[in-house]
């Protein structure tokens, strides 16, 4: 007998599991609920917004669920520059709040929470 698990079950088990994990892949990998989550699509997408601004912990490894799914970020990291004004290629200001704020905000505004 098979038993279904709810979609915010497994977007808190996958935080969970993978909150310690620092690198993309591992937060991808780790855990067979990503995959899961990643299978309902823009189905989960209110949820996982709903999880992000219910959560204080939760962060990048939950967030790149909405990326993976919507295949966009609205959130842009700032470039950096040096004492010159000039960009430094390859490096940027990012910041997971930011980025968190950013998502629950478009969230709001496309009504998905």
């Amino acid at each position: 007998m098979e038993t279904s698990i709810s979609i915010p079950d497994l977007i808190k088990q996958h935080d969970e599991r993978t909150r310690a994990c620092s690198v993309e892949h591992h937060m991808k990998s780790s855990s067979p609920t990503y995959e899961q989550i990643i299978s309902f699509g823009e189905d989960a997408v209110p949820h996982i917004l709903f999880y992000l601004k219910n959560n204080d912990g939760a962060g990048m490894n939950v967030m790149m669920l909405l990326t993976d799914i919507l295949n966009f970020s609205p959130y842009t990291p700032e470039k950096l520059t040096d004492d010159k004004g000039e960009e430094i290629k390859g490096f940027v200001a990012f910041s997971v709040a930011e980025y968190k704020q950013a998502w629950i905000e478009w969230g709001e505004k496309n009504k998905f929470i």
